[in-house]
């Protein structure tokens, strides 16, 4: 059986290769994870999109949805009048932010940090209940430093029920 010979280590051209290849992947994977802005990086980026960025995952797993919202599902059934009525609030209070296809990318919400949030990617999310939406609708990201509006005041409870109707569609 061959024995490893730790002496000389860093004198050894291949250890020393594999060391730095080996730092160079963690540089590398770093800054898609992690680049030191609110979990910046390509995946951090992506996760802020997704959820209205950090605070409001965070919140959630720590607290939960607030107990205003915890019980709420929605009385809507997705019928096609229901979901058309959505899009139509969706066209005209979400489109300028979080794009017409919902990934976040819409014209005013290029210019906002954080970005709005990849809603195609959220709705895909165990997070995404019919309580959680509401809330986020509801309550709008000033609580989490974030310029997504509440609309608590500005639709009626059956019109955040609609536009989550449509939002399910994503």
């Amino acid at each position: 059986m061959r024995q490893f010979n730790t002496k000389g280590l860093m004198n050894n051209r291949g250890f020393m290769t594999i060391s730095v290849m080996l730092g160079m992947t963690m540089l590398v994977l770093g800054y898609f994870v992690y680049d030191g802005h609110r979990g910046g990086g390509m995946m951090g980026r992506m996760m802020g999109k997704m959820m209205d960025e950090k605070g409001r995952h965070s919140f959630l797993m720590s607290n939960g949805v607030p107990e205003k919202y915890a019980e709420l599902t929605n009385p809507l059934a997705e019928s096609p009048e229901n979901i058309s009525a959505g899009k139509s609030l969706y066209s005209v209070n979400c489109v300028s932010c979080h794009g017409k296809t919902g990934i976040g990318d819409g014209a005013a919400g290029k210019m906002l940090d954080p970005q709005p949030a990849n809603l195609v990617a959220a709705m895909g999310m165990p997070m995404a209940s019919d309580s959680f939406l509401f809330w986020s609708i509801s309550a709008g990201g000033q609580e989490f430093k974030s310029a997504m509006p509440a609309f608590e005041n500005v639709l009626s409870k059956n019109e955040r029920w609609l536009l989550i109707t449509y939002l399910r569609q994503f």
